[in-house]
C-alpha cells in the first residue's frame, strides 16, 4: 500500500508520528486539558461523568473528573491497530511504525555495533556488522519468545499501567531505551523481527497479506513492500543486511508460506485468540461484572498499584484469596493454554473433514485454513471489546453500522486469505518471471493482447500466451526458462533437486523436457544430486539480495571509469572510486571476501567489465 513511496517522504512522517507518541507521553505527566472533558457539568463533552454506579468487587467505585491519556491511548489508539494491519497489511505499518523508526536511529547515525569475526578462508579479522546468528537459539525460537514478550507485556498492562498515568509514562520510556539499545547492538530490523511482541499481532492479522498489501513476487521491482531502503539521486535503493531469513519485509507471502509448517506457528496462532479471551475475561472476573470493563474505568482507576496484593478474583458475589498479581497471570495462562487445546482440537476435526470428503488440499493449504479462521475469530472476538467503552457512546445505529463494517472488512480478508495456496503464490511468480522473459526477448506480442498490457494478464494467460505465440521460437523458449532457471537457483527460492517439481507447470507450457531441465542445470556446473552452492557459500535469499545490490551500485562506477578511458585494471586503484566503494561496503556491510568475489565476477572471465571491452573491441574493428 505505501510500497511505491520514497523513503525520505517516509521517515519525515515516522518521525512525526514519533513526536506524537512523545507528545503523548509527556501529557501522561502533564496534562490540564483532558479533566474538562470529564466534568460532569459539561454537557457538550461526550465523555463527561453522568453518575453511573460501578461496582467492583461487590463495592461502589467513586466516580470523580480523570486525566483521559490513558483512556485516549488505550480505547482509541490501540483499538485501530488490528484494523489496519489487516486493510493496509504489513508493509504499512512498517513502513510507519515509530517505535520501528526509533530502533533504526543508530543506524541513520552510523553508530551500529560491529564485532570481529574471522574469516577462515584467508585467516584475517574483519568488523562486520553484528546481526542475530542464522543458528542461534534466539532465531529459532522467535515466535515463543515474542509471544511470552506479548503475554508478559499484557499482565504488564493489567497490573501497573492501565491506568497509573505515571508508570505507563515510565513504561513508554523504557520501551524507547529498549529499541534504542536493540537498534545499536544488533543492525537490520532487529527489534521488528526478533523482539518487538506487537510484531505477533501484525503478523496474524496480516498474513498471507492484507486487504491492500502490494505483491512483491509479482511486481518484481528491486525494492519491494517494507524492504530497508534509502533514496539516492537513482532513486530508491535496498540497503537489507539480511538479518532475518525469509524476511517478511521484502516479500510477506512468501515469508508466510516457508514457516507455514513450523510447530511454532500454530502454537502462538492458537495461543493468541487464548490471549485475547483471556486478557478480556480477567475483567469480569477481577470485578465480578462487566459494567467495570465497558464503563472504562478501568483507564481512571485510582491507586492501581495498592491493589496488587489485594484479592484479584471475585466470582459468584465471593471474593478469592489469590491476589491480583497472580490471578492476572493465572488467568491469562491458563486461556492460553485452553486457546492451544482447543486449535489443535479443531484443526484434527477438520483433518478429518477433509480427509472424509476427499479435498484436494495439501497440508500447507490445511494450515493456512486453520490459521487464517483462528485470525478471523480472534479478531473479531476483538471488536467485541476493543474500543466498546467509547463506541458505546455513539447512537445506536451508528454503532451497528461500524460493527458490519468490521464484520465485511474481516470476512472480505477471510475469503481473501482461504484462496490463497503456496501453488498459486508460485505460478504467479514465475508468471511474472516468464513476462520479463518475453519484454527481453524482445517477442512482438502487442497484436495478441487485444489492447491490454501484459502486466494485465493472469498467470494462466501468461503460459498458454508463451506456449503459443508463433514468433516465441524454440531457441527463444530455452533462452527464457534457462534464465528463469538460473534465477530461482541463484535467489535460494529453491535448491537443484526441487527445481524440476517447482517449474513443471512452466516446462510444460513452453516445451521443455525434463532431460533439458537436468541439462541446463549441468551448464551451470552442478548435477542435479548436488546444491547450487556448497554449504559453507550457501545464502539466504535476503544475503543474496544485498550482495547483489552492492554489486548493482558498484558496476556503473567501474562502468563509468572505463568510459573515461581508464584501463580495465585500474579502476579499483583511483583514490575517489576507491572511496566510493568503501562507503558502500558500509552501507551493505560488505565483508573483504564478499568484496573480493563480487569484484571477480565483474572483472573476470563473463563478467560486465570484460564482456563491455569486448564489445568495444568489436565495435572498433
Amino acid at each position: 500500500m505505501l510500497s511505491g513511496i520514497q523513503e525520505k517522504k517516509m521517515r519525515v512522517f515516522r518521525a512525526l508520528l514519533t513526536a506524537g507518541w512523545i507528545a503523548l507521553i509527556v501529557s501522561l505527566f502533564w496534562d490540564p486539558v483532558t479533566p474538562q472533558l470529564t466534568l460532569p457539568d459539561n454537557l457538550s463533552s461526550p465523555f463527561h461523568l453522568q453518575g453511573k454506579t460501578v461496582i467492583v468487587q461487590g463495592k461502589e467505585m467513586p466516580q470523580t473528573p480523570y486525566h483521559m491519556t490513558s483512556r485516549i491511548f488505550w480505547t482509541m489508539i490501540i483499538p485501530v491497530l488490528p484494523l489496519f494491519f489487516l486493510v493496509a497489511g504489513h508493509e504499512a505499518w512498517r513502513r510507519i511504525c515509530p517505535l520501528s523508526f526509533v530502533s533504526q536511529i543508530p543506524r541513520y547515525l552510523g553508530l551500529n555495533r560491529k564485532k570481529s569475526v574471522l574469516i577462515k578462508r584467508t585467516g584475517q579479522i574483519e568488523k562486520q556488522l553484528a546481526l542475530v546468528g542464522r543458528d542461534s537459539w534466539w532465531r529459532k525460537n522467535v515466535w515463543y519468545i515474542q509471544f511470552v514478550l506479548l503475554f508478559i507485556a499484557l499482565n504488564i498492562r493489567i497490573l501497573f499501567v492501565n491506568s497509573d498515568r505515571t508508570f505507563l509514562g515510565l513504561f513508554f520510556i523504557g520501551v524507547i531505551i529498549l529499541a534504542l539499545a536493540v537498534g545499536y547492538l544488533w543492525g537490520g530490523k532487529t527489534w521488528c523481527n526478533y523482539i518487538c511482541p506487537i510484531a505477533i499481532v501484525q503478523k496474524i492479522y496480516t498474513e498471507p497479506r492484507g486487504l491492500f498489501e502490494s505483491q512483491a513476487h509479482m511486481t518484481r521491482l528491486p525494492v519491494t513492500q517494507s524492504m530497508c531502503r534509502t533514496t539516492t539521486p537513482e532513486g530508491e535503493r535496498s540497503i537489507c543486511v539480511g538479518c532475518t531469513a525469509n524476511c517478511p519485509d521484502i516479500d510477506l507471502e512468501r515469508s508466510y508460506w516457508e514457516s507455514i509448517e513450523d510447530p511454532a506457528l500454530r502454537h502462538v496462532y492458537y495461543g493468541f485468540f487464548g490471549l485475547i479471551v483471556g486478557f478480556y475475561s480477567f475483567f469480569y472476573f477481577y470485578s465480578g461484572n462487566w459494567d467495570y470493563f465497558f464503563s472504562g474505568v478501568w483507564t481512571h482507576e485510582p491507586d492501581q498499584l495498592g491493589d496488587l496484593f489485594k484479592s484479584g478474583l471475585y466470582i459468584n458475589g465471593e471474593a478469592w484469596g489469590i491476589p491480583k498479581i497472580l490471578s492476572s497471570p493465572l488467568i491469562l495462562g491458563v486461556f492460553v493454554a485452553a486457546g492451544v487445546a482447543l486449535g489443535k482440537a479443531l484443526e484434527y476435526a477438520y483433518r478429518k473433514i477433509v480427509e472424509k470428503a476427499r479435498l484436494p488440499l495439501t497440508e500447507p493449504e490445511i494450515i493456512s485454513r486453520c490459521l487464517s479462521f483462528t485470525a478471523y475469530v480472534s479478531i473479531n472476538v476483538f471488536y467485541i471489546f476493543g474500543g466498546r467503552s467509547n463506541l458505546m457512546l455513539l447512537p445506536g445505529p451508528v454503532l451497528r453500522v461500524i460493527d458490519i463494517l468490521l464484520v465485511a472488512l474481516t470476512t472480505l480478508w477471510f475469503w481473501q486469505a482461504i484462496q490463497r495456496n503456496p501453488m498459486q503464490y508460485r505460478r504467479e511468480g514465475l508468471a511474472s518471471s516468464l513476462i520479463g522473459q518475453l519484454r527481453k526477448l524482445n517477442v512482438d506480442i502487442s497484436k495478441f493482447l487485444e489492447g491490454r498490457k501484459l502486466e494485465e494478464l493472469k498467470p494462466d494467460e501468461v503460459y498458454v500466451l508463451a506456449k503459443t505465440l508463433p514468433s516465441f521460437s524454440r531457441e527463444q523458449r530455452m533462452q527464457a526458462y534457462r534464465n528463469i532457471l538460473e534465477e530461482v537457483l541463484r535467489t535460494g527460492k529453491t535448491d537443484t533437486s526441487a527445481s524440476l517439481e517447482l517449474l513443471r507447470e512452466v516446462r510444460v507450457e513452453v516445451g521443455i523436457s525434463d532431460d533439458e531441465h537436468r541439462q541446463m542445470l549441468q551448464e551451470f556446473g552442478i548435477d542435479g544430486a548436488d546444491k547450487l552452492l556448497d554449504p559453507e557459500k550457501a545464502a539466504t535469499f535476503e544475503n543474496w539480495i544485498r550482495l547483489d545490490n552492492y554489486r548493482r551500485v558498484i558496476e556503473p562506477i567501474l562502468l563509468g571509469q572505463l568510459d573515461l578511458g581508464h584501463k580495465l585494471s585500474g579502476p579499483l586503484q583511483d583514490s575517489a572510486v576507491a572511496r566510493t566503494v568503501q562507503e558502500y561496503r558500509e552501507i551493505y556491510h560488505i565483508s573483504e571476501v564478499e568484496h573480493a568475489n563480487v569484484i571477480a565476477n565483474l572483472t573476470g572471465t563473463g563478467g560486465v567489465l570484460i564482456e563491455r571491452a569486448k564489445r568495444q573491441l568489436e565495435m572498433l574493428a
